[in-house]
């Protein structure tokens, strides 16, 4: 797993990059050029499209999404563990939806193209299942994580 999350970070820096570069090319052909790079926007557009679902699953494996704790502080140890994993495992039945039907809008959006690039749509949205998948399996770890801890694991 220590893999998956170095990969994991290696795109999100990568992908971040790449549109902090499209976006500063764009800002400095357009204002200072006044000539603008064709397919700039498009780039910095996907990157933020694949830095939101990626982005997500780190997000995820890290558990720093927003959380309402109000019921497991108040619950005793074991209980708020199971808790956590009922919660952890409902996040992973969503994001197996997500990634069903963004799988679906993958394939149905790889007979059109972006609008500057001429890339398969596909390239955008298979974001979607791939953030999906990503974030399905953190959330599965974690309820695992949290039931082995509710019953004498660490």
């Amino acid at each position: 797993m220590a893999r998956l999350d170095l990969l994991l970070n290696g795109a999100l820096v990568a992908i971040f990059a790449l549109m902090a570069l499209a976006a500063s090319l764009q800002v400095v052909s357009r204002y200072v050029f006044n000539d603008p790079i064709v397919g700039t926007e498009e780039v910095a557009l996907t990157c933020a499209v694949w830095l939101t679902f990626l982005g997500a699953a780190v997000v995820s494996r890290d558990r720093l999404h927003i959380a309402i704790d109000l019921l497991t502080e108040r619950l005793a140890p074991r209980g708020a563990a199971v808790l956590r994993a009922i919660s952890s495992l409902a996040s992973a039945v969503f994001a197996v939806l997500i990634l069903v039907y963004g799988i679906k809008l993958t394939t149905f959006a790889h007979s059109f193209e972006t609008s500057a690039l001429r890339l398969p749509s596909s390239v955008v949205v298979s974001a979607l299942p791939i953030g999906a998948a990503m974030l399905a399996w953190y959330e599965l770890v974690a309820s695992w994580r949290a039931l082995h801890a509710a019953w004498g694991g660490r």
